[in-house]
């Protein structure tokens, strides 16, 4: 549909507006990779402030049986984030419950809540146009301009969760100055390095992820693979195919649907690759890169209620505006609203490695 406006300055009416309102949120929910691995929750009622509190309660095991062990391999700390930590009951521990005859014995549990808060926030950006490119370019139309504007945001709206799981992420493995450091995606350093990272998940009591956001507007979801999750650059994809323990996709896709950009498997983690991801040009013929490994649920989302995804603001040349007497310029942009917090540290990963290509 090729959207245009008249010669007279006519604004696009109800129904070509519905058109590029549906046509920027289908792009980007397509184009973007990290948000889908957030966790939706409900959504913030408007006239209610821009915080966001989430609360959650510390599992009661976890503040009765967990102990050291896990805790010095995993960093996992529950009395100062509430973060889950895998148990291991001690030997004898039933001991310390069995009621003696007559007896209720010892009061035992507690119920822990932990708040955390963020608040959400626009971003946006808009163009002028003007009427002599609406009226004589021979390309330009408003769905081209959608089209453009929504690869913009996707790239822009991903960056956010990414840094976000990326700056949150509570296990990480920096092998950059080990060995020579020119190679260490392909030294066994760098598997070694994604296998203490998933036991620590494991550890952590951080489940496989077993479903992901669909690619649909209705933020529903698609059942996946159980596994971990990890993303990655494309060189340094390219790059740790190298690794004799990476398992290219085709060996085990037999009954597997594929992730959006899945290139193989290090251990039990799952690797997509994505463009977006972040690398360094070190300048002497080596980069660094991250791998981001990812559990399930480790961050929640809110949009704002009432409020789309995204909305595409479109002003046309009889907008009104008093520096355009004679309309003749016209707006058009986006704007979109985020809000996300990590609130399971401990169920993100991130190792740090070099590579040459």
């Amino acid at each position: 549909m090729a959207l245009t406006y008249g010669t007279q300055g006519d604004g696009l009416g109800a129904k070509n507006q519905a058109f590029v309102d549906k046509l920027m949120t289908e792009k980007l929910a397509q184009d973007t990779i990290f948000d889908k691995f957030a966790t939706r929750q409900k959504p913030l009622g408007q006239n209610v402030g821009k915080q966001i509190t989430f609360r959650k309660f510390v599992p009661m095991r976890d503040l009765l049986i967990a102990n050291d062990i896990y805790k010095n391999y995993t960093g996992n700390d529950v009395d100062n984030a509430g973060q889950d930590i895998s148990i291991m009951a001690g030997s004898n521990l039933y001991q310390n419950y069995v009621l003696p005859e007559g007896s209720s014995g010892n009061e035992a549990g507690s119920m822990k809540v932990v708040e955390q808060s963020t608040e959400v926030f626009p971003i946006g950006m808009w163009m002028t146009v003007t009427e002599e490119t609406n009226l004589f370019h021979d390309m330009y139309t408003i769905s081209e301009n959608i089209n453009q504007y929504s690869e913009v945001a996707s790239i822009i709206i991903d960056e956010f969760y990414r840094d976000t799981y990326i700056n949150s992420a509570g296990h990480v493995q920096d092998i950059t100055g080990g060995g020579d450091g020119a190679d260490s995606v392909t030294d066994s350093a760098f598997s070694d390095a994604v296998s203490k990272i998933s036991l620590q998940l494991r550890l952590s009591n951080a489940k496989y992820v077993s479903e992901i956001l669909t690619s649909s507007t209705d933020y529903g979801t698609t059942p996946v693979w159980s596994r971990y999750i990890a993303v990655v650059n494309p060189m340094m994809g390219e790059a740790m195919r190298g690794n004799a323990d990476f398992k290219s996709l085709e060996t085990y896709s037999a009954g597997v649907k594929p992730i959006e950009g899945e290139i193989g498997m290090i251990k039990d983690v799952r690797i997509i690759e994505n463009a977006n991801m972040l690398i360094v040009d070190n300048g002497d013929g080596t980069y660094t890169g991250d791998m981001l490994i990812m559990a399930k649920d480790h961050t929640a989302n809110v949009p704002l209620r009432g409020k789309k995804r995204v909305e595409v603001i479109v002003k046309g040349l009889n907008n009104d505006d008093k520096s355009d007497p004679l309309n003749r310029t016209q707006i058009i942009g986006w704007k979109s609203w985020l809000g996300a917090l990590t609130l399971n540290p401990e169920r993100l990963g991130l190792v740090k490695a070099k590579f040459t290509i």
